[in-house]
């Protein structure tokens, strides 16, 4: 009840939300349900380094990363 009075609150001010430890499909739907902009957690991945990040997530372009 009182997490989703703040993103209530955040969504007021517009200031986006992102949820930290969602760890189980079941967390992730009541996180979304509570409009939460972005989420973390072992439910999306695992702890990885910086560089593992961009090769898995980012596009190397030509002048830089986007």
């Amino acid at each position: 009840m009182i997490l989703e009075e703040m993103v209530k609150l955040a969504k007021n001010l517009s200031i986006e939300t992102v949820v930290e430890g969602v760890e189980t499909k079941e967390y992730h739907d009541l996180m979304k349900s509570f409009g939460c902009d972005y989420g973390q957690g072992y439910y999306y991945d695992k702890p990885m380094s910086q560089q593992e990040f961009n090769q898995r997530y980012m596009k190397k372009m030509e002048g830089g990363i986007v």
